[in-house]
């Protein structure tokens, strides 16, 4: 910024050090005398553009790769094992398969419930984390190449934007959403987050109401150090080949499921997921604490 011009500061400190790209970075290291680096190796880095050459050099950040030389060193890096957002149920698998099971929930936070904010139960979603398995349903994913663009000449405009989606997945998600509504949460405590963008849209669509009462519908891009009371992942993925794209990037995942606060629904097929080691060892991580359900075994209507 001109305003800073040549100024050297005693000490640079940077939030969300592994969002920022190597060129960013610097800039601020190069005008400190010392800096502290806060930031989570484990969720989204920052977004670069121009191939995988180009991804390969940008795509590891400065935090990174300070964190990997200096791993162990106590004199350099620093892990916060102590966290003050989700439910111990919801917050295990990720500390499991992120971060050695070294995160503790803060006593304040490590048995909240939505029933501790006046909801009304649930008798079949009685858990924190509840994961809704749509395998067999034959709610099979498609895939879209184009997407509404706003309009040119008063007409609707179209642009390219690969994507996928799944339209029973959408219905399912859209009808979770308004049982939750029913329980007495207010939407504004509510997200639905989405594996592809393609998906959101429709999800846009069908929660159209609710979205004007502030439930908030997006991508996990979106939604990375933010948090809700209450949050609806929804995978999207189905097909016969076990095929999962970019939900290989489980950094990605890990990112949609440390969101939710107090309650935590994934909608997702374990038949197409199931062979990925990550995604296994979710669905075993639910079935070990009695939360795997299944979309054959209701159809989510409202609570009276």
């Amino acid at each position: 910024h001109p305003l800073l011009g040549d100024q050297q500061f005693d000490c640079v400190v940077v939030d969300e050090a592994t969002q920022a790209s190597d060129p960013l970075l610097l800039v601020a290291l190069g005008r400190a005398r010392v800096a502290v680096l806060a930031g989570d190796p484990h969720q989204l880095g920052p977004v670069v553009t121009g191939g995988p050459q180009v991804e390969d050099v940008l795509g590891a950040t400065v935090f990174e790769r300070l964190v990997s030389r200096h791993a162990g060193a106590a004199d350099a890096t620093v892990m916060l094992e102590q966290q003050h957002r989700m439910h111990l149920e919801i917050m295990t698998f990720p500390s499991r398969s992120k971060y050695g099971g070294k995160l503790i929930a803060a006593p304040a936070v490590a048995t909240h419930r939505l029933e501790d904010l006046g909801t009304m139960p649930d008798p079949l979603r009685p858990r924190p984390l509840w994961m809704i398995d749509t395998a067999g349903k034959d709610w099979l994913e498609q895939r879209t190449d184009f997407e509404p663009g706003g309009s040119l000449n008063n007409m609707p405009s179209f642009q390219f934007d690969p994507s996928t989606f799944n339209s029973g997945n959408a219905e399912r998600v859209a009808a979770e959403a308004r049982r939750l509504l029913s329980r007495g949460l207010p939407p504004t405590e509510i997200a639905v987050i989405a594996a592809y963008s393609a998906q959101a849209r429709r999800l846009r669509e069908l929660l159209g109401e609710e979205r004007a009462a502030g439930l908030e519908i997006g991508t996990v891009d979106g939604f990375q150090g933010r948090e809700k009371e209450a949050v609806i992942v929804d995978l999207v993925r189905s097909n016969e080949s076990g095929e999962i794209g970019f939900l290989s990037n489980t950094r990605r995942m890990n990112v949609a499921l440390t969101r939710a606060k107090r309650f935590l629904i994934v909608v997702a097929d374990s038949a197409t997921l199931g062979d990925h080691p990550y995604y296994a060892a979710f669905i075993r991580y639910v079935d070990e604490i009695d939360a795997h359900g299944s979309a054959w075994s209701d159809d989510a209507p409202a609570l009276a």
